[in-house]
């Protein structure tokens, strides 16, 4: 296995497989076969944190997520040549996450109102490359942090979430999606809502702040994108 490779594996600590299928449903679509695909999202792996784990479970790929350093011309190639490694395994779809929020406290996050034109050329090129590598399939996950997520914690979920940064959250998802046109190299699913949908074992506070934040987000995508294969995820047990 290379070390591009190695790297791929150890950022997601084993290989995940994932059979994407539209999220709304199309008939055609769901009597097809599985396609089997990779999570990835950062380009590489400090394993000397491997023990921070524990209590940390990002420790070892903070830092690393590649979207927001995509302009950089030595990320972009290592990111490429990663997805040309997946593909040539048998890949054929491929799962990436946009971290975003206002303000922005990571080097891992797009800024919800500073960058919403870098995101967009960012994630424009990205998805060239993973066209451009030959993968059949992409899912888009929205991945909102810190007060512009309805989890956001200090004693509670969902306790500091912000509702004013609703608005820069949907310009944000729009300036991003917008940038792709209307019809993207190869298909994509859209997750806008990465783990919010609201099962019963939700705390009732973390249920208000993520029904809020979807039905915002989904009303507002969906008026805007009607006809893009849409998805809102969930989280099973981890909010405790």
């Amino acid at each position: 296995m290379s070390q591009s490779n190695a790297q791929v594996v150890q950022t997601l600590l084993a290989t995940i497989v994932a059979a994407f299928l539209c999220a709304q449903g199309h008939a055609a679509r769901a009597q097809q076969a599985p396609i089997f695909g990779m999570n990835f999202s950062f380009n590489a792996v400090d394993v000397a944190k491997i023990d921070q784990c524990k209590t940390s479970r990002s420790s070892t790929v903070r830092h690393s997520a590649f979207l927001p350093r995509y302009d950089q011309p030595e990320v972009r190639e290592n990111v490429k040549q990663s997805l040309a490694e997946m593909k040539a395994s048998g890949f054929k779809a491929i799962r990436t996450l946009i971290f975003f929020g206002e303000p922005s406290r990571s080097k891992d996050w797009f800024d919800s109102k500073r960058d919403r034109d870098r995101a967009a050329r960012n994630v424009r090129d990205y998805i060239d490359d993973v066209a451009a590598a030959g993968f059949q399939q992409v899912a888009l996950v929205y991945g909102v942090q810190g007060e512009s997520s309805p989890s956001c914690r200090k004693e509670q979920w969902g306790d500091c979430f912000r509702p004013d940064t609703l608005a820069s959250t949907n310009a944000f998802i729009s300036s991003v999606r917008a940038a792709l046109g209307p019809k993207p190299p190869l298909p994509i699913i859209y997750d806008i809502g990465n783990e919010m949908c609201a099962p019963p074992n939700l705390p009732a506070l973390l249920k208000e702040t993520v029904g809020r934040y979807v039905l915002s987000v989904a009303s507002n995508y969906r008026k805007a994108f009607p006809n893009d294969d849409t998805t809102v995820s969930c989280s099973l047990l981890r909010f405790g």
